[in-house]
């Protein structure tokens, strides 16, 4: 949870509001002389109104370093988070990357060839390194890479 200075500010009101009634009796017995066992003598109010501000000041920077903390970390986080992505880029390139090598060890055709095995259409089941070239056909059948030479 994020605290703003104003919402600290407001926080610090309502403790002095809760406070003030026990402030403002101890000062009533200090006009008198008389400590009723609170612990604030006389001239004690001034010196506890004090050192109740400079705990406020005290809360308020420590707020202020944890909300930098909270920013900091925030910044790491964003900063992890783009890296993540990049990762999962790389990881689906890759993985785009090897599908295709691997289509080209697979006999999509069924002649018994792929591609690295120098099928030249591995789509036609007629055309592979073992078939005999048919003149006229225009099919490149023996993968040679000349179309019709016989």
């Amino acid at each position: 949870m994020r605290m703003t200075k104003t919402a600290f500010t407001g926080l610090a009101l309502a403790l002095l509001l809760a406070l003030a009634p026990g402030l403002a009796m101890a000062k009533k017995n200090d006009d008198n002389g008389s400590n009723n066992g609170n612990g604030i003598g006389k001239g004690g109010v001034p010196a506890l109104r004090d050192r109740l501000l400079g705990l406020i000041d005290d809360l308020e920077e420590q707020i202020e370093d944890v909300e930098d903390a909270v920013e900091d970390l925030q910044d790491s986080l964003a900063e992890t988070d783009a890296r993540i992505d990049a990762l999962e880029e790389d990881a689906a390139d890759f993985d785009a990357r090897l599908a295709e090598i691997e289509s080209q060890f697979t006999d999509d055709d069924g002649d018994g060839f792929s591609e690295v095995q120098d099928d030249c259409d591995d789509e036609n089941a007629d055309a592979s390194p073992i078939e005999t070239e048919v003149a006229g056909n225009g099919v490149d059948d023996d993968c040679d890479h000349f179309v019709d030479e016989a």
